[in-house]
């Protein structure tokens, strides 16, 4: 009888996206190219991104720009991985389940996979950004939202789609990729992206500490892991990317402009309080 998972199913599966993002890739130097920004001074207000282009734009970020870079490696270790399951991610794997290295620790990194680091950051951020009228700081924290939000969804999807056995665990198919490795890798990115190594280098420690963990207890293989990383540095770095292209090509502008969704803190006439505005850009 034929086994209910084949050893090549997950390579298929990232041989699929890859395929995909070769063809996006193509697509966006094609467009690129065509849509280059003369030298010419632009007058015109650059009209706001909608939240269903950005959404989609957002989508295609590990392919549309040099995060695909990060998107090709990934994907070819987590197939390499794949492939000599049986021989280097499986016994390795099962042999730091069972020494548990990291002890009671590992619900650290349990937690921190949780999107907390993520929330966290959203809402000092965009608190800094409403407080002291830092739009960058506002801007900041939707980057964070929106690479959190894919790489969440995207891990997900591929869950219920490949739908692998956990090692821990037969009947329960949602092993590949590692959604908390997504998530802590999204984190780390953005983090990365946007303050530096100052500020990433611990932010990936973390995210690679929640990796490790999810394979101390049991509940991962390795290439379950290196999927999920993949996911969140491509969309972390991806958003990030993308953003800084858009802002290069249109200029300068309003945080509602950019983020089509702007929160701001507004003074009663009276004086006697605050109250928070709402302005979208659609």
């Amino acid at each position: 009888m034929r086994a209910r998972h084949s050893p090549y199913r997950r390579c298929q599966s990232f041989a699929f996206v890859l395929a995909l993002a070769l063809a996006f890739s193509c697509e966006s130097v094609r467009g690129a190219e065509k849509a280059s920004p003369s030298p010419k001074i632009e007058t015109r207000r650059p009209r706001p991104e909608s939240l269903t282009r950005r959404g989609w734009e957002d989508f295609r970020s590990p392919v549309t720009t040099d995060a695909s870079y990060a998107l090709i490696a990934g994907g070819a270790a987590t197939a390499i991985l794949s492939v000599f399951k049986n021989h280097l991610d499986n016994p390795n794997a099962k042999a730091i389940a069972d020494r548990k290295p990291l002890g009671q620790f590992s619900k650290t990194g349990d937690l921190s996979g949780q999107l907390i680091p993520n929330g966290l950051y959203f809402a000092g951020m965009l608190a800094h950004g409403l407080l002291a009228s830092d739009s960058k700081s506002e801007s900041r924290a939707y980057l964070m939202l929106r690479a959190s939000l894919h790489a969440t969804v995207a891990a997900t999807l591929l869950k219920h789609t490949v739908r692998e056995p956990r090692p821990n665990n037969g009947g329960d198919l949602t092993s590949f990729p590692s959604g908390h490795s997504a998530d802590a890798f999204a984190f780390a990115a953005v983090v990365g992206a946007e303050h530096g190594w100052y500020f990433g280098a611990p932010a990936y420690a973390l995210a690679s500490f929640v990796a490790f963990s999810r394979g101390n207890d049991g509940v991962h293989f390795y290439r379950d892991v290196m999927a999920g990383a993949t996911i969140g540095i491509s969309y972390g770095l991806g958003i990030c990317m993308r953003e800084r292209q858009r802002k290069a090509v249109n200029g300068n502008s309003t945080a509602a402009d950019r983020e089509g969704v702007s929160l701001a803190l507004l003074p009663f006439d009276d004086l006697s309080g605050m109250a928070l505005a709402l302005r979208t850009n659609l």
